[in-house]
């Protein structure tokens, strides 16, 4: 069975899934939050294993992630070194939506606890 859409295009069943997680954290005292690389990709800053991803793109890339690689090859640690040096991880990024909707949920006293699984500043 098809799930029935709106003008948008969004099911009506996750439209209503969206509003009843809205009111729970509406009526929620405090809330954990959960953010992975997703979070961070409608700024323009690529996750790693996405179609679009960093490792996907060049499987090599993956290595300077890797300890065994980082610690057993020199060129690899120089690399990461001068990346990470130059201050230009991701010049023209900025926050987002999602960014902004959790300044709000602190703003407003919601968020216990943070956890993140983004490696990106």
């Amino acid at each position: 069975m098809e799930s029935e859409a709106t003008t948008d295009g969004a099911s009506i069943e996750a439209l209503e899934a969206a509003g009843r997680a809205a009111h729970l954290v509406d009526t929620a005292s405090r809330i954990v939050v959960l953010t992975g690389a997703g979070i961070s990709t409608d700024s323009g800053i690529p996750d790693f294993r996405g179609p679009d991803g960093i490792w996907t793109k060049n499987p090599e890339a993956e290595k300077a992630s890797d300890i065994r690689y980082y610690v057993s090859d020199p060129g690899i640690r120089r690399q990461r070194w001068a990346f990470r040096a130059s201050g230009e991880l991701w010049p023209d990024v900025a926050p987002n939506s999602g960014h902004r909707a959790l300044v709000h949920l602190e703003q407003r006293g919601l968020v216990h606890t943070l956890v993140t699984q983004n490696v990106d500043g």
